[in-house]
């Protein structure tokens, strides 16, 4: 067991020496599968060691995906029984062997479709799921060679495994071949439609919309055609559009933003962006988020219409607040002399929403709702004599 962590501990080393991606990817090749079959040992230390290491191999490699991994290799590991039985390597290589086929030409996915394809009606459950992702995502890119070539007659060997077929047949009859294998435009179509399902009147409809989307593939939220989507999903049509749409109800508006809150491409989609912040009763978190990621040249050019909306939309907020607690207004008239000195200070859009902001706010400040206060009276005459040639 000393010797095996030991093992493992230069292993481990090999990896971190790895500086460049070139380095990074000939260390995998040659380890990445050894270290793999140590998980099948009887000995937990050891296993916890090679936790370690594939943890620090996970943090690596993740996000960069140009480097390839070994995929012959892991094909056997998982695909045959020449390397290892051990069902629990297995399933732990086999979460390899998916991000290594991802990063492969399409052509090189295509060649190596048979390994995967064979013997598959013999793995367990949970491989099988796995297996078939990735086959099914590869089958559409499939082009048959002429009719006249030896390997177009059998491309898969189903003659030699005829059960293989059997399963592909039946699990592509049951599954109609839609959640995973369909272009993502389709997958995205589907997307929608559970998405609008949540929000049915109807708690069955509901109930089936959200155990569809727990299934379904989350949508690529910088892709542009599902950005606009939601966007179109939210806003509706051009009432003048021949196909008019009414926009989504409020309940399915808040999901939407949901979404819309982890792009950046959707802070960065003009006007749209505008429209949904200034509509949405949830908007104020979205035009936090556009201010936060968005880029500074696609929000300069509308900052101003931006910054006028959210500050009228404040102005009546306040006012409407006024009107219904105006005993915390009177304790504190500094609000109503900024509300004043705004109407000679701001530009002519904001002083439009300040101005309908103190008409709202006239009854607040009224000599019965101050209770004929002396102090107040003489702060609110002081206030008005301040600002009225002003305004």
């Amino acid at each position: 067991m000393e010797k095996e962590i030991e093992l493992l501990e230069n292993v481990e080393l090999r990896f971190a020496l790895a500086e460049t991606d070139a380095q990074l990817e000939k260390t995998l090749t040659i380890f990445l599968s050894p270290v793999l079959i140590k998980l099948g040992s009887p000995h937990e230390a050891v296993r916890s060691k090679v936790m370690n290491v594939l943890s620090h191999i996970n943090k690596r490699i993740r996000s960069k995906t140009n480097i390839k991994l070994p995929l012959t290799p892991l094909i056997d590991l998982v695909c045959t029984e020449n390397v290892t039985k051990s069902p629990f390597v297995k399933n732990f290589a086999i979460m390899y062997l998916e991000m290594a086929y991802e990063r492969l030409t399409e052509e090189d996915q295509i060649t190596h479709l048979p390994s995967l394809i064979e013997n598959i009606s013999l793995k367990p459950s949970a491989q099988k799921q796995t297996l078939i992702h990735i086959i099914l995502s590869v089958l559409q890119k499939f082009k048959p060679k002429p009719a006249n070539s030896p390997s177009a007659l059998d491309p898969y060997n189903f003659k030699s495994h005829p059960n293989d077929a059997k399963f592909l047949l039946k699990f592509i009859n049951s599954s109609m071949i839609f959640p995973d294998s369909l272009p993502e435009n389709i997958q995205f179509a589907k997307f929608l439609i559970l998405l609008v399902a949540t929000c049915d009147s109807s708690h069955e409809v509901v109930g089936g919309g959200e155990d569809g989307l727990r299934k379904l593939k989350p949508p690529n939220l910088e892709n542009k055609e599902v950005v606009d989507g939601l966007y179109f999903l939210h806003q509706g049509s051009n009432p003048s559009s021949e196909t008019f749409r009414e926009p989504a109800s409020p309940t399915l508006k808040f999901k939407i933003m949901n979404y819309l809150c982890k792009s950046q491409l959707a802070t960065n989609t003009f006007p749209a962006m505008l429209q949904v912040s200034f509509d949405c009763l949830y908007g104020m978190s979205f035009v936090q988020w556009i201010a936060r990621m968005a880029d500074a040249s696609k929000i300069r050019p509308i900052t101003q219409v931006l910054l006028s909306g959210l500050l009228k939309y404040i102005n009546e907020a306040i006012s409407l607040l006024a009107q219904k607690v105006p005993e915390v207004f009177h304790k504190d008239l500094s609000i109503l002399s900024r509300f004043f000195s705004a109407l000679s200070l701001e530009n002519e859009n904001i002083r439009i929403s300040v101005q309908e902001a103190l008409s709202n706010m006239i009854e607040v400040y009224k000599l019965d709702m101050i209770n004929n206060n002396p102090e107040n009276i003489k702060i609110i005459e002081s206030i008005l004599e301040e600002n009225i040639d002003k305004v």
